[in-house]
């Protein structure tokens, strides 16, 4: 007790601290949700929408927005300006607290110390911290994550480097610095040999770092004591993400910026809530080159996607594009059979939907031990047999095109009724293996990939379906035969909306463990572990809820409502991965 008594006040006097990559088992909830938004992966996390809530909720959440969104965002002032991540989460223990939000956190810090392994310069590894402490590792994640804690990245791969500053009270600290054994080096900070990690104190916050000889755990100390510019707001500023705005992307306690890949230059800003079984937040992105292709925002008839809520893996309502974006220039170059007629344009109407499912890979030719995914794409047509010759036409002439172009004259062409025999109306099927075996190569999905299409006449509106197997073109069309009569009111301008089941793509992942080899065929235990980690985070999640808008080419705002799910006695069972 003496030494860490005697460091702090070292610590008060000088001023200094420090944040590195910090890795204990009971940090790792926190940092999963960067991962799970794919940082450095993906450039267009998903983010929540807020849907009603009752009117005790919107009371609570009057009494959190004053006390938390105003300082939520605030310590982006002492964010160092070139980091490519930062971490807030203000009042974690409520999220702990909540039996219907503590299932989720639990999964995610699963997620995380799977995802992230053992730290190579770690001989002990985090596991061995968490143990360390004496404690359970929500209690702990409670009291050294449960007040005010920040996590900062800055590169990638050997030139990561890492920070963590948490607020922690006198009584947790000595407990901490005493269970790590760590070595004071004085002015407040300490080495632990035994984790080769760096550890400081600065009044009340607690800094662990990759070293003390890493740069930012000497930034981060040195910004505990003054907020020197420039700082992470500035950065953002520049990039044309007001820091201003931040108030109005959402309340919540976790609140996460960061970076996109090159070449899209740019920066997203989320913030998150979950309380009464309800993660819920929303997203603004700022980026010199849009992630996403370049759309209108349109007025949608978003409630056709409660038909398929329980048909769907995951379903996305968006417009039409009627107009080729200069991006598809490659693509129409590649494929100009699949490039519409301007009388086929304007046929179309206003609306497109991507489903997405799943079929048994049993069926393939070989067969596979997995469930597949399937694709259909729906688009809403005005004259129903018009749309039905075009697309007759299309895809014969897309089939024609490929066996000239890949030299596979020995396929045999699509044969279409001449009128005179068959029903028009019924769904088309073309087995396409060998020309996405061309396309694809040998994977082991192109198995179950077909191309399949049909145009429908259902009530008072016309759909041409196309699918990437046919009985997921069935099951489509039965849904699209089975929406409401009478259209609902169409929102307001939005880009798109979209929702997800978790627990079904946790299932549906999970089936692809039993293929591992044929993913991975050099490390399938490590492919098969990725897929759970994955799943497991998935099966969290019962149906989610998105709406996006792109108010110009450059921007994204995003808003998502899930509903958590609690773990039931009968789960089952995970696979065990191959070895």
């Amino acid at each position: 007790m003496r030494f860490a008594t005697e460091s702090r006040r070292a610590s008060i006097t000088q001023g200094r601290a420090s944040f590195a990559r910090w890795r204990p088992w009971w940090s790792a909830w926190c940092l999963v949700v960067l991962a799970a938004i794919g940082h450095r992966v993906s450039a267009s996390p998903l983010v929540l929408v807020v849907m009603e809530e009752s009117r005790q909720e919107a009371k609570a959440k009057d009494a959190v927005t004053p006390a938390i969104l105003p300082r939520i965002y605030a310590a982006l002032d002492s964010a160092p300006p070139d980091v490519d991540a930062w971490v807030r989460l203000l009042d974690g223990r409520t999220w702990l607290t909540d039996p219907s939000v503590a299932p989720f956190v639990e999964s995610m810090a699963r997620t995380l110390v799977g995802a992230i392994g053992e730290d190579t310069r770690s001989p002990r590894g985090v596991s061995s911290l968490a143990a360390r402490l004496g404690m359970p590792p929500i209690e702990a994640c409670d009291r050294y994550l449960g007040r005010d804690v920040r996590f900062q990245i800055r590169g990638s791969g050997e030139q990561l480097d890492w920070c963590l500053v948490t607020l922690v009270n006198e009584k947790d600290m000595d407990h901490l610095i005493r269970s790590l054994r760590a070595v004071i080096r004085g002015g407040g900070i300490y080495t632990l040999p035994e984790d080769h990690m760096a550890l400081a104190v600065h009044g009340e916050w607690l800094i662990l770092g990759r070293s003390v000889e890493a740069p930012l755990f000497t930034d981060c100390i040195q910004r505990l004591a003054a907020s020197p510019a420039p700082s992470l707001r500035q950065t953002l500023a520049q990039a044309g993400l007001n820091t201003n705005e931040l108030g109005t992307v959402g309340d919540g306690r976790l609140a996460i910026v960061f970076s996109g890949p090159k070449p899209l230059s740019g920066w997203s800003a989320i913030a998150l809530e979950a309380k009464a079984g309800q993660l819920s937040g929303s997203l603004r992105g700022s980026y010199t080159q849009s992630p996403l292709p370049r759309t209108t925002s349109m007025q949608l008839d978003v409630s056709l996607l409660e038909s398929f809520d329980n048909v769907c893996l995951g379903a996305q309502i968006d417009p039409i594009a009627t107009e080729v974006d200069p991006g598809d220039s490659f693509f129409v170059q590649r494929f100009p059979a699949l490039l519409r007629s301007p009388a086929a344009r304007s046929n179309l109407g206003s609306t497109r939907l991507l489903l997405i499912g799943e079929v048994d890979g049993a069926r393939a030719n070989p067969p596979l031990g997995m469930r597949c995914p399937a694709v259909a794409l729906a688009y809403e047509v005005d004259d129903a047999e018009a749309a039905r010759q075009d697309q007759d036409r299309m895809i014969a002439s897309l089939v024609e095109h490929e066996r000239r172009h890949d030299g596979l004259q020995s396929i045999p062409p699509i044969q279409l009724p001449d009128g005179t025999s068959g029903d028009p109306s019924e769904p088309r099927s073309y087995d396409s293996h060998t020309l996405m075996e061309q396309l694809i190569g040998q994977h082991p999905l192109v198995r179950t990939v077909s191309i399949n299409w049909q145009t429908l006449r259902c009530g008072d509106r016309s759909w041409q379906v196309y699918a990437t197997h046919p009985e997921w073109l069935r099951s489509v069309a039965t849904a699209l035969q089975r929406l409401p009569a009478a259209k609902s009111e169409p929102t307001n301008p939005i880009t798109s909306a979209g929702l997800l089941n978790g627990q079904r793509v946790a299932s549906h992942l999970r089936s692809w463990v039993g293929e591992a080899a044929a993913f991975q065929s050099d490390r399938p235990a490590e492919f098969a572990r990725g897929i759970e980690l994955i799943a497991s985070v998935a099966e969290r999640f019962g149906g989610v809820r998105w709406v996006m808008n792109q108010p110009d080419d450059h921007v994204i705002e995003l808003s998502l409502k899930a509903t958590l799910t609690q773990p039931s006695v009968g789960e089952p069972a995970r696979v065990t991965p191959p070895k």
